[in-house]
């Protein structure tokens, strides 16, 4: 019953600070799970996009690609390439702001 209630008093008084960290990053954290999903299409599918049965611009990844000047998407077959070095660098800046932003967040909460 004790740690219950620990964790309790623990979650309900974090429950502030989650919810201004969910709201002040939400595009950071969209940015993301973007390049997660990215990442997960390279490593899991070949870089290929094409995982229904639906045309090409209908693929869960297409606007996400070609929307991106770093990523080039082969249209007839469906492959992605990182054209330019920069997505790499973009996306790890991006990734440090938001770890960045959360633990100046929690200090401030100390």
């Amino acid at each position: 019953i004790l740690i219950s209630s620990c964790k309790e008093i623990f979650i309900l008084s974090l429950a502030p600070l989650i919810i201004f960290l969910a709201l002040s990053t939400k595009t950071t954290w969209e940015e993301i799970t973007k390049s997660q999903q990215l990442r997960n299409c390279i490593v899991h599918n070949n870089s290929n996009i094409i995982k229904n049965t639906a045309g090409i611009k209908n693929q869960p990844l297409y606007q996400i690609i070609t929307t991106n000047s770093y990523l080039k998407l082969n249209e007839s077959t469906g492959s992605f390439i990182i054209s330019n070095d920069q997505f790499l660098l973009d996306t790890s800046d991006t990734i440090e702001k938001y770890l960045v932003t959360i633990i100046r967040k929690l200090e401030a909460k100390k």
